[in-house]
């Protein structure tokens, strides 16, 4: 058997993107004169021997070199797919049409725009509203519509014995569902070039009623075979006065008065807007999450930089707290060690994020002072994410009057001011990943903030007594007294230390926390007193937002959960009991008519529920509801009371954890 002959037909057979064709087309040449004939004639024929030549030579390839051409043939086809491909990714993208947006406020003063949903059927089998629809009714005041459709009553799909008992002639299209928000929807108008955007006035959701099914139950006093979902939707409609509705008459897509309207809908193209921006600014301003794409924030020209150069830059640039993973990622090739190494040339770490030095910022030129706030402020923040109102004024005095305006603007680059609670909050949170995975550096830093804060501590000033007192009325202050203290024995020095005198927690103010704990304890079951502190600030806040609340009771009682830790402790006591650190409420909100059972399992778990691998038992509830209520208690309060305070632990109840 020849190989190479089985081979030749699959090297003609197989198509080839480039591959030259079995037969040259002729070209169409332009008429010639008669006396250049022969010249033609000629030439024709000697292409033509040419071409038989090289055809012929190319049978015989094969059976001399085994396939050898063919392998040539690929690796030409190949390198020129390749060239074709990298053309064609080279190729930037091509502005295939400009649509100018043109914005039509309202047709006229009487007209309105509705967009009409079905949400029921496919947009390949819409309603034929056309053909079909009798009458159209809308109610203003509440934006429902309402669409009766005439129905085939000799189509095969209608059963003419129900229909005829229902005299159901016609199908009402109506809107039973909340209409969704008109803020996202528009009715454009493409013309040409030019897109005409209209506000929507409304958006109606039209499904069939179904108030058939409701007179026949009228009528026969049974219940149909209705989902609850449809019977909801239907029954808790209100009741609207049939003087509401306005009846209005159905125009199809192709009668004039549509025809009018639709040219209504496009906007006066006289009128312009004036652009007081760039068009990069209008594009930035649009897209806030995206950076701006110059040349000197691309990561390209950041990577190409040195090293040095490369860690300032970003650190100039961005905002001033920067997480550590982000700064890495413009040095992916530099090891961590190295990278830290020049990191902690230019920035500091502050919560387990970076924030650059106050040198490279150049504060000192503007004022010294300004810099040494900074400074103090970031070292408070190391200590916590908080800092108080009377620590930020303390630190204020070691500036000027004209230079505290700035230290605002400063402040919060940094953090977040919250009035209710007299603070100003860190912005971001603490990065634990890094203080984790490099413990060394984190706790070299932190003895840097330490060294900071005892050089820029404030001396001589205002005290914090006096502060509290500005901030919260809730306190006063007395004068100070002078007291020794030593520095880890050194040599001591003469001090202050603020003497507080707090009031007494006004009688509206512990009813407000009573109030408020009935509620917190409703969210947590079982909480520690830490959750509840924070509860309480947290309602503070929903309370203060709310345009009907007390908002300056809401603010009493956020500051109480500070200034009076002890009262607090006390209206927590006269609501809650203490198991072992957990709270949890004397009453059931949710089953006030078996707080007796719960009194007696929350004492057997003050019994039980310190002691290592000590459990509660049902026999035990039993028995102790026997000797404290004098009877035995049913199943269905047992599992109530049990599941409201305790979970299940193998064989037995524990109390649930404080959250």
């Amino acid at each position: 058997m020849d190989f190479d002959e089985d081979d030749k037909p699959k090297v003609v057979s197989k198509p080839r993107r480039f591959a030259p064709k079995p037969k040259p087309k002729p070209k169409t040449e332009p008429t010639a004169p008669p006396s250049q004939s022969d010249a033609l004639s000629e030439s024709v024929s000697k292409s033509e021997h040419d071409f038989d030549g090289k055809f012929a030579v190319s049978k015989v390839e094969p059976e001399l070199y085994n396939g050898s051409v063919k392998m040539e043939i690929e690796k030409t086809e190949a390198a020129e797919l390749m060239e074709v491909d990298k053309e064609e990714e080279e190729e930037e993208d091509v502005v295939v049409r400009e649509i100018d947006v043109y914005l039509n406020p309202s047709i006229d003063d009487n007209t309105k725009l509705y967009v009409l949903q079905c949400p029921l059927r496919p947009s390949w089998r819409p309603y034929e509203m056309d053909e079909r629809c009798q009458q159209v009714r809308v109610n203003p005041c509440t934006s429902e519509v309402q669409v009766d459709l005439s129905m085939d009553v000799n189509s095969t799909n209608y059963d003419s014995n129900f229909g005829s008992e229902l005299n159901m002639t016609t199908q009402t299209l109506t809107t039973t569902w909340k209409p969704p928000p008109t803020s996202d929807y528009a009715v454009g108008v493409l013309s040409g070039d030019k897109l005409h955007l209209n506000p929507v006035h409304a958006v109606a959701q039209l499904r069939p009623s179904m108030h058939y099914l409701k007179k026949q139950t009228e009528a026969t006093q049974e219940s149909v075979g209705t989902s609850k979902k449809q019977n909801k939707g239907v029954q808790d409609q209100k009741p609207i006065p049939e003087q509401n509705w306005v009846a209005l008459k159905y125009h199809g897509q192709e009668s004039e008065l549509c025809s009018k309207y639709l040219n209504g809908m496009m906007a006066n193209e006289d009128s312009s807007i004036d652009f007081d921006m760039s068009p990069e600014a209008y594009i930035n301003s649009l897209c806030r999450g995206e950076t701006s794409r110059n040349e000197e924030s691309s990561k390209s020209v950041l990577t190409s930089l040195p090293l040095e150069e490369r860690v300032r830059k970003l650190l100039l640039q961005g905002p001033w707290l920067f997480r550590y993973s982000l700064l890495k990622h413009y040095a992916p090739e530099v090891s961590d060690e190295r990278f830290l190494s020049v990191l902690q040339q230019y920035a500091c770490l502050v919560q387990g994020l970076w924030t650059p030095k106050t040198k490279i910022l150049k504060l000192e030129l503007v004022t010294p002072k300004l810099a040494a706030f900074r400074d103090y402020v970031l070292a408070l923040f190391n200590k916590g994410l908080t800092i108080k109102f009377f620590d930020v004024k303390a630190a204020e005095s070691m500036v000027d009057e004209e230079e505290r305006k700035t230290t605002k603007s400063m402040l919060a680059k940094l953090a977040k001011e919250r009035p209710l609670f007299c603070d100003w909050k860190f912005k971001e949170p603490t990065d634990v990943s890094f203080l984790k995975s490099f413990p060394e550096i984190a706790n070299e830093q932190a003895s840097l903030w330490q060294e900071v804060e005892k050089k820029l501590k404030p001396q001589g000033k205002k005290s914090k007594a006096d502060n509290v007192a500005g901030e919260n009325p809730c306190a006063t202050s007395k004068p100070e007294v002078p007291t020794s203290l030593s520095n880890n024995g050194a040599s001591s020095r003469n001090t202050t230390i603020p003497c507080l005198v707090r009031q007494e927690m006004s009688e509206d103010v512990k009813s407000a926390i009573t109030k408020a704990l009935e509620k917190v304890f409703r969210t947590h079951k079982v909480c520690s007193y830490k959750t509840i502190c924070q509860g309480l600030r947290d309602l503070a806040v929903s309370t203060s937002n709310n345009p009907k609340a007390d908002s300056g009771m809401a603010q009493q009682v956020a500051l109480a959960v500070d200034a009076h830790e002890e009262e607090l402790k006390e209206v927590i006591s006269s609501v809650a009991v203490d198991i072992h650190g957990s709270f949890v409420s004397k009453s059931s909100p949710d089953h006030p008519e078996d707080d007796r059972l719960r009194e007696v399992v929350i004492e057997l778990l003050r019994g039980v529920g310190d002691e290592a691998g000590k459990k509660l038992k049902k026999s035990h509830v039993i028995e102790a509801a026997m000797i404290r209520l004098g009877r035995k208690i049913t199943g269905n309060e047992y599992i109530k009371v049990m599941h409201d305070l305790c979970e299940t632990s193998s064989s037995g109840w524990v109390l649930r954890k404080a959250r």
